[in-house]
């Protein structure tokens, strides 16, 4: 099921059908710039590293990912308007995520949280009214907020091995879902 979602995630954020640009030299060892697509590039998976990207950085950059980099917090609403994919997994010791971070990623299409200990989504996750991809699987998450519903550009939700117990009728007005994981949850009944 990862690499269906990880491909159709890829496909999603891909401006073409035609192979992943290759990065070029950039001024920053972690910031890369595609060279076919001027996509910009901001990877730190695998480092460990206490701090999230300073607020700098986060500006004008397609592509984040901080997977397995043991960050355990996020800033207040960076400003990052032209983000697609945003990859925190893997970050155990990421609980929270501030109120406002969500408030200037409109154009946001992949968001993969999973593996971390969030426990809830904060308000301005209703902002992400472009994201298709939302995998929460294996986080400390019970419950879906009630905004859920405005992200009607969502195709995929991966709530596997989560706490949530109980999905919100307005769930199956998204008419763009296509693929709903709820494998390994409390969940006995859909409504």
């Amino acid at each position: 099921m990862h690499d269906v979602i990880r491909d159709l995630a890829l496909r999603i954020t891909s401006p073409s059908p035609s192979p992943s640009p290759s990065p070029s030299p950039s001024p920053s060892p972690s910031l890369h710039d595609g060279r076919n697509h001027g996509h910009r590039f901001l990877v730190r998976a695998g480092r460990r590293t206490d701090d999230p990207p300073d607020r700098e950085e986060w500006k004008h950059v397609h592509k984040i990912s901080l997977m397995q980099s043991g960050i355990w917090r996020l800033p207040e609403a960076p400003e990052c308007t032209s983000l697609l994919t945003l990859l925190l997994q893997n970050n155990y010791d990421l609980e929270t995520i501030p109120e406002s971070f969500f408030e200037h990623m409109h154009n946001l299409r992949v968001l993969n949280l999973s593996l971390t200990s969030v426990q809830e989504l904060p308000s301005s996750f209703c902002k992400l009214e472009s994201l298709q991809v939302l995998n929460l699987s294996g986080t400390s998450i019970q419950e879906l907020p009630s905004s859920f519903s405005k992200l009607e550009s969502l195709r995929v939700l991966n709530l596997s091995e989560t706490a949530i117990h109980e999905l919100r009728p307005s769930l199956f007005k998204l008419s763009n879902l296509q693929v709903l994981n709820l494998s390994m949850t409390k969940i006995r009944e859909l409504p």
